[in-house]
Parts: C-alpha cells; structure tokens; sequence
C-alpha cells in the first residue's frame, strides 16, 4: 500500500489565487468539522467520479474530450484536466505522487470564467456538478444550514469545511499504519452566493 503525503488545495476567482499556504501549513484549527465525506464523489451530466479512485483519463472518457496537462515536477507534480459549463471554469486534478500511474481523481475546482479561459476553448459540460453537500447553485445559508456556519478566513473571504477520518490498514510488507482521510470544501462566496468553491479528498499514512 502506498503511503502518501497531504497536499494543498487552490481556488481561483478571477486573478485572485487562493492558496493552500493563505492557510499555512495545515488546515486550521478552526476549520469547521463535519460528519460527512463532502468529496465522496462528484456527478457530472450523470456521470459519477470517485475521489482517490476514478483515474482522470476515465473523466476524459465520460466527458468525451479534454486533455490531461501537468504543472510542477517530482512529488510537488499534479497532472489536471479542465473543462466549462458555459458561465465556470472547472478543473478535475491529481497530485501524481498520491494519484499513483492512474492520477486518481483529488480535487474539483469551479470558478468564474476569466478572459484568458474564454480563450482557450475548453471543453464544455453541462452544469449541474454534485457533491455530497449539493452544487454550486446553492446560497450560503442553504450549505450553513446543512454543514453548520464556518468561521470566515481574514483576507480571503472564504469558509472551510473539514471531515478527518482514521482507518488501520496494513503496507505491504503486513506492517500496521494509522490512514488519515480528510476530506474538504472551500468556498468562496459573494452577496450571499456560493460563486467557487474547491472540493478536495487526500489521505495520508
């Protein structure tokens, strides 16, 4: 079994970039906790992928059309796909040292469309994408009232949701390890609206 590090997540608005290290070097304490897997899965025009198990050449697959892509090298690399539904940018990723040869989908970015996306001509799929906490349509109040209220984040306007999950398994070579899921959704909002938001599943031992 493969024993794997945490790594960050991104959300983009416009030119603004939201960065795993805004945060520091760990989730924060007062990120608020929750009972469910928020990135269990995502459904995409009926499609639906599994974080940490559904390859992105699977996503590709289902899409009909896109082109895996690469930023970084070495253990900091992450290979992604991106697609528009028209009026969002999304971003399907995988950290390629933790999504394995198969790059497993982690993380599901959706944004507003900036000028320089419109001119790249991405792929289009049609919007809604599921999540286990709903979609991106839904009011903030709507996910407070199903998630509980996060506290704000000074200096990026954004809320964070976090479930942490522990399960023995064993490597290898039969040797005991202590998994840790965590499981978390960014969001960033405007006049009360979710306008993007970052889901993201990685598990580490």
């Amino acid at each position: 079994m493969r024993i794997v590090r945490t790594v960050g997540c991104f959300l983009l608005l416009g030119t603004a970039m939201l960065r795993a290290d805004d945060f520091g070097d760990v989730i924060p304490d007062d990120a608020t906790p929750v009972a469910f897997d928020l990135a269990a899965w995502c459904d995409v025009a009926g499609h639906r992928f599994v974080f940490e198990k559904t390859p992105l050449a699977e996503v590709i697959q289902a899409l009909g059309g896109g082109k895996l892509q690469y930023i970084g090298d070495g253990g900091d690399a992450t290979s992604y796909v991106d697609y528009s539904d028209g009026t969002h940018f999304i971003r399907f990723s995988s950290n390629d040292e933790m999504g394995g040869d198969d790059h497993a989908l982690q993380g599901v970015e959706i944004r507003p469309l900036s000028a320089s996306d419109q001119q790249k001509m991405l792929p289009r799929v049609p919007p809604p994408i599921r999540f286990p906490f709903g979609t991106l349509a839904i009011p903030l109040v709507g996910l407070t009232h199903e998630l509980g209220h996060a506290n704000e984040h000074d200096g990026v306007r954004a809320y964070l949701y976090l479930r942490t999950a522990h399960d023995a398994a064993k490597d290898d070579n039969g040797k005991s390890l202590d998994l840790e899921t965590q499981s978390s959704l960014l969001v960033r909002t405007y006049g009360g609206k979710i306008v993007a938001l970052s889901v993201n599943r990685v598990t580490s031992g």
